[in-house]
């Protein structure tokens, strides 16, 4: 169930709703997007995480994005 921002991080109030999950139920690569700075502004980045450096980033620039970062994730330890 999707959890208001605003209570799992109160400086950013009521801007979005976020389904907190652990990194194994995301697809690879997982793509967010979010503000380019570091509060809100009108601003926009494509943050993609992925188990692998060899994600080409090119195919997801488009105008209406200020940035593109890449998250290069380590392997995640196995939950017993």
């Amino acid at each position: 169930m999707p959890n208001p921002s605003h209570l799992t991080d109160p400086a950013v109030g009521y801007d979005q709703a976020d389904l907190v999950v652990g990194l194994t139920e995301l697809g690879d690569p997982a793509l967010i997007l979010g503000y380019a700075d570091d509060r809100p502004t009108n601003r926009l980045a494509l943050e993609a995480y992925t188990a692998g450096a060899e994600l080409e980033l090119w195919p997801y620039r488009v105008p209406f994005l200020d940035d593109v970062r890449l998250h290069v994730l380590g392997p995640q330890p196995e939950l017993v």
